[in-house]
């Protein structure tokens, strides 16, 4: 489901793991979250990241898949 309010919270935040005030909103990348081909995850599962930050996370660079599931 998409709530552009909270996204546009999330995109106002530090980033959570740099503290670059430059953010994005970074959805799960879990199928328990509803990702899918395709598909973004419900933005209920997003987190602060800036955009280097958020690249790693999604290319797998950023922590395993246990820690990354760990942010949501």
């Amino acid at each position: 489901m998409r709530n552009t309010k909270r996204l546009a919270a999330i995109r106002k935040l530090l980033c959570i793991r740099c503290g670059n005030p430059h953010s994005q909103a970074a959805h799960s990348n879990s199928v328990k979250h509803g990702k899918g081909k395709g598909i973004k995850a419900d933005d209920s599962f997003t987190v602060s990241l800036c955009y280097s930050c958020h690249f790693q996370f999604d290319t797998l660079q950023l922590d395993n898949w246990i820690e990354s599931e760990a942010m949501f």
